[in-house]
């Protein structure tokens, strides 16, 4: 059978015969397989969820026209004032209009970030048919900051980094893991130690979900929209107003959730309001004495 791609996910079609059924596979399984437009796949008798077959093996490739742009890797904004998400660039800074005329700005409701679990902050593949350019759909949701498999229409970086583009050295000091748990962090200008938290959550085996409380200070709405999907919260007290805590407390207890407060914005404090939380001890270090399991030297 063939591969026919969607906005999101992918058809298995028979292209010799109109009257076949035709199975639909979600963008998961695509991202898993790396499927693309025109493979040809064998499927096997064994069925897969709702009498779908199981796909065996991807036997070649056809070259077929490809009716879909994929735009990658672009960032989710939360804007207070109407409840909504919005997507104006892409992590380099590359405006969606320079790729997309059609769209400056694509729009989520907040309705549709709760059902599809896209929180500010966070990155996401749009797609639209090559015809109807003003309809992209979100393709794909990195619930990590850092999401493999970034390829194609990648749009090339205005100015020449002169960074090494090996592995980052571990910053990680404590041994514990978070078991692909989400970890909110709630500080001032969060954007400013984005790639360092997330980098250090990601060590723990974690994902990041970096909240700017500057931009949220009191808004309790937005708070149990964002933390519907989190399993732990850390609130760096000294970058946070009252009015945040309240809001978070009140989320918190509404979703049961894990919360350890660190004092400062450092990655240290950070890590270890993080194992507090793990490990359900005292939200505040100061006063309690505590034993941290430190990592082994890599």
């Amino acid at each position: 059978m063939q591969v026919r791609r969607r906005l999101k996910g992918f058809d298995l079609i028979d292209p010799d015969n109109d009257k076949a059924p035709h199975y639909y596979y979600d963008e998961i399984l695509a991202r898993q397989l790396e499927i693309q437009n025109g493979d040809w796949v064998q499927v096997g008798t064994m069925q897969r969820g709702k009498n779908h077959p199981y796909i065996e093996k991807i036997l070649s490739h056809a070259e077929v026209p490809n009716l879909i742009t994929v735009a990658p890797l672009y960032v989710v904004n939360y804007n207070s004032f109407d409840d909504t998400y919005q997507i104006t660039q892409n992590y380099q800074g590359t405006p969606l209009a320079s790729v997309n005329p059609a769209v400056e700005t694509f729009k989520i409701s907040g309705r549709d970030a709760l059902r599809q679990r896209i929180n500010d902050g966070q990155l996401v593949d749009l797609a639209w048919f090559n015809e109807q350019p003003d309809k992209p759909v979100v393709r794909y949701v990195h619930h990590s900051h850092r999401p493999l498999g970034a390829q194609a229409n990648r749009p090339e970086k205005r100015v020449k980094s002169t960074t090494s583009t090996g592995p980052a050295e571990p910053i990680q000091t404590l041994a514990f893991d978070l078991k692909a748990q989400t970890v909110a962090v709630v500080m001032g200008d969060a954007n400013t130690r984005q790639q360092q938290i997330t980098q250090l959550i990601d060590e723990h085996n974690g994902h990041a979900l970096l909240i700017d409380a500057f931009k949220h200070s009191n808004s309790a709405s937005f708070y149990n929209q964002q933390l519907s999907q989190t399993d732990i919260v850390v609130m760096v007290q000294n970058q946070n107003k009252h009015a945040t805590s309240k809001a978070l407390s009140k989320a918190v207890k509404q979703y049961d959730l894990k919360m350890a407060i660190a004092n400062g914005g450092g990655l240290q404090q950070i890590e270890r309001a993080m194992y507090r939380a793990v490990k359900g001890l005292p939200a505040f270090e100061s006063g309690n004495l505590i034993t941290y399991p430190q990592a082994e030297a890599q």
